[in-house]
């Protein structure tokens, strides 16, 4: 009687290849968790950067278009300032500064604007949470003041403004976003 080929597979190989298989389809399915968390967390600091990019380019306009108000501040700026006074043409007060208040939830400081004629308006959205903005206000005097005795100007310098600021996305501290830019007024009022 001849011999027949068993055809199929034992237990203990259907077990192994089971097995085997399990672990490739677990290590899979880890891999794409952590790949999406990944893109999830680029995502929300992509926007958070995008926002805050919108914020500074306005914030920085208003600065080219407007003038530093030099009478808001005491006699002699200090070194770092932590509000921008502006003002328009028609001496129209602007500010900028950080707040607790008024701020999107779940954000401890935002970014808040006033505009003479407007009020307070929250700038910043919910995507965006501050460590801290600084303005380095360059010259320290105004320079279109004109010392009657001497008949000099305070200062011979356009005035500039750096404005340095450290954010964050609210769910993401630990990677921080630093802007820094200086900006001089187009309005030279000599």
């Amino acid at each position: 009687m001849k011999k027949q080929s068993q055809q199929g597979f034992s237990l203990i190989e259907l077990l192994v290849a089971m097995a085997v298989f399990l672990t490739v389809l677990l290590v899979a399915t880890d891999i794409f968790v952590s790949v999406s968390r990944r893109e999830q967390q680029t995502l929300v600091h992509q926007r958070a950067l995008n926002e805050l990019r919108y914020d500074f380019y306005f914030l920085t306009q208003q600065a080219k278009i407007n003038q530093i108000n030099y009478e808001m501040y005491p006699l002699e700026l200090n070194i770092v300032e932590t509000q921008l006074f502006l003002q328009d043409k028609n001496e129209k007060a602007t500010i900028f500064k950080l707040s607790n208040q008024g701020c999107n939830a779940g954000v401890k400081q935002c970014l808040l604007y006033f505009k003479e004629g407007v009020g307070w308006k929250t700038l910043s959205s919910s995507a965006i949470d501050f460590d801290f903005m600084k303005f380095y206000i360059t010259p320290n005097k105004n320079p279109f003041d004109l010392n009657k005795i001497t008949g000099k100007y305070a200062a011979d310098d356009q005035p500039k403004v750096t404005i340095v600021l450290q954010a964050f996305a609210p769910n993401q501290p630990d990677r921080k976003i630093n802007l820094q830019t200086t900006v001089s007024s187009r309005i030279y009022g000599r």
